[in-house]
């Protein structure tokens, strides 16, 4: 209502001017912008408004509970403080691009959070103009995509490289292969490598032994060539190097390297003998494919296995000894001990002298097998049950396999499968007794329970000599053959009645 005087009168006059609508719009905006402002402040992401220059106007709750800071902290900054300092240019200018034709982008960047932790967010930015289609302001919601884009970057990382090694795959390998067949990286070295041996690793220490050779073999390899060459694990055993823009004598150089790494590597690691054979080929030029070049080192390396396959076998059968060694008793003297006992017994049956170095390989490696043997079931400080009887028993067929894959052992491959037959049937794994076990396993089979009754053990003090062959005699007919338990003892008292015995 107004009240107007008329001049030179005594009158007024009185205007109604009715303001319900406009009340009512006043009173519809706040309620809508309280609902908004409620909206806003319950939502889980981040919320934000800034002016045309950048100056943050509102952070919902969320928001400064996120950067850790008061809302009165935060108002007035620049929307970008946060992001990465080299980011910052870049996201302003996109968000400032936007326009009523495009009004909306969504940009992921990388954030400083409390702590110096660097995380990463999501933002969508919308430019919010009015009817005339003047700039008003900005609006942007985000949300932390940490999670997600480290997932994402695993499952890029997995896609590409080995998972046990952590070098290239094959599929990797093979791309950047097709890459190269370009003539952009001529001249491309190309070297192959081949673990030797892991399957007789694999069968006789297990596979957690063979994935550390492979391991230690991928570590050899990763610190012999540039961060430009690509290093990958393309099969089992099997690794390839592809290396652009090389020559020759880079990849002589490079081939040399290896072979040093390794020599000090078994230098350093003397239980665990890697070789590793190699073959490689260099792609000069267009006249020459990429493929072609790969197929040349790979016939040079078939080549190099060939001729050190035999020295490869022997350090392989060292390093399965020297584990032997660590796990079993021969440290002590047993290795020694069973094989005088053995040319002792040797002696006692007229054995052929011309054969005694095949007996002496027995003595010394008719347990092999035992290094495939669990160290909870090998040294069990009491009886065994069942499952684990059997899982022990295991020992002689690995054995026997060890020996097959080593020339030097093959002649006793089958004297160590049975070197646990008992004389009335009932050893193992076979079952065969009598005249039909090998006479080198029924002499071996005595000789080796006498040595293990009179030698200490960690879990028990040794027996006499005489009560060891008072149980000798017990188990002839059943566990030994008879005759030669007789010969045996006739053999060790002899022994024992020489002077200075």
């Amino acid at each position: 209502m107004t009240i107007a005087m008329i001049p030179e009168t005594n009158q007024s006059v009185t205007s109604l001017i009715d303001i319900t609508d406009r009340k009512k719009a006043e009173e519809a905006l706040q309620i809508s912008e309280a609902r908004y402002r409620a909206i806003v402040e319950d939502q889980t992401e981040l919320i934000c408004r800034f002016k045309p220059d950048g100056t943050l106007t509102f952070v919902n709750e969320t928001y400064a509970r996120y950067f850790s800071k008061k809302r009165g902290e935060l108002l007035g900054k620049d929307f970008t403080f946060a992001f990465y300092a080299e980011d910052r240019e870049s996201i302003k200018q996109q968000v400032m691009e936007l326009n009523i034709a495009n009004p909306v982008i969504t940009i992921e960047t990388r954030v400083n959070a409390p702590g110096g932790v660097v995380r990463w967010q999501q933002w969508t930015h919308r430019a919010v103009f009015n009817d005339q289609g003047v700039l008003l302001d900005y609006q942007s919601v985000g949300r932390d995509v940490t999670a997600r884009r480290a997932a994402e970057e695993k499952l890029r990382y997995l896609s590409i490289h080995d998972a046990l090694t952590g070098l290239y795959n094959r599929l990797y390998f093979e791309e950047q292969m097709q890459l190269m067949e370009t003539g952009s990286y001529d001249p491309v070295g190309l070297i192959m490598c081949d673990l030797d041996g892991l399957k007789i690793v694999n069968d006789t220490l297990g596979h957690e032994k063979g994935d550390q050779y492979l391991k230690a073999v991928a570590e050899v390899l990763a610190d012999s060539f540039r961060g430009s060459d690509i290093v990958a694990r393309v099969g089992g055993d099997e690794f390839s190097i592809l290396m652009p823009s090389s020559s020759r004598e880079y990849v002589d150089q490079a081939v040399q390297r290896i072979k040093n790494k390794i020599q000090k590597y078994n230098q350093d690691n003397p239980e665990m003998l890697l070789s590793v054979s190699m073959g490689y080929a260099v792609k000069y030029d267009g006249n020459t494919s990429i493929g072609s070049a790969f197929e040349e080192a790979d016939n040079n390396m078939y080549r190099d296995k060939l001729n050190r396959k035999l020295n490869t076998r022997s350090s392989i059968i060292q390093n399965l000894m020297k584990a032997l060694e660590t796990r079993d008793f021969i440290t002590e003297g047993h290795g020694d001990r069973m094989r005088d006992y053995m040319l002792k017994m040797a002696d006692a049956v007229g054995y052929p002298q011309a054969m005694r170095h095949e007996l002496e390989l027995f003595a010394q490696f008719h347990d092999i097998g035992k290094v495939g043997v669990a160290d909870s079931v090998l040294f069990k400080n009491g009886p065994l049950n069942e499952q684990e009887r059997a899982y022990m028993q295991r020992h002689c067929e690995i054995g026997n396999r060890i020996a097959f894959s080593a020339p030097e052992l093959v002649v006793i491959a089958d004297w160590i499968l049975k070197h646990h037959e008992w004389w009335n049937g009932q050893g193992y794994p076979l079952g065969i007794k009598g005249e039909e076990i090998p006479l080198e396993c029924r002499m071996l089979n005595i000789a080796a329970a006498y040595d293990a009754m009179t030698s200490e053990r960690p879990y028990r003090r040794p027996c006499s000599r005489t009560h060891a062959l008072q149980e000798l005699k017990r188990c002839a007919g059943t566990q030994f053959d008879p005759v030669l338990v007789e010969k045996f003892i006739n053999q060790i008292d002899a022994d024992l009645s020489k002077p200075g015995s």
